[in-house]
């Protein structure tokens, strides 16, 4: 569960079966790095809609702070 952060856009943590879902519906899109468990991971998706931004993506790097340095 990502509670200690900064980037999120949501205000309530996401169940474990609502990021199973988040990840069965970005395959090819979704990341996981695997230290023993889950150490974290990257996603990636559009920016925005219109012509403007066909090729940019937004991009979310997440790892445990154990992960981290």
């Amino acid at each position: 569960m990502i509670t200690q952060t900064l980037f999120t856009f949501t205000s309530q943590p996401k169940t474990g079966a609502e990021v199973a879902a988040l990840i069965d519906g970005r395959a090819g899109q979704f990341w996981v790095a695997d230290a023993e468990g889950v150490a974290g991971f990257i996603t990636y998706g559009a920016f925005r809609s219109g012509v403007g931004y066909r090729d940019a993506v937004e991009h979310s790097i997440v790892l445990d702070a154990a992960a981290q340095g």
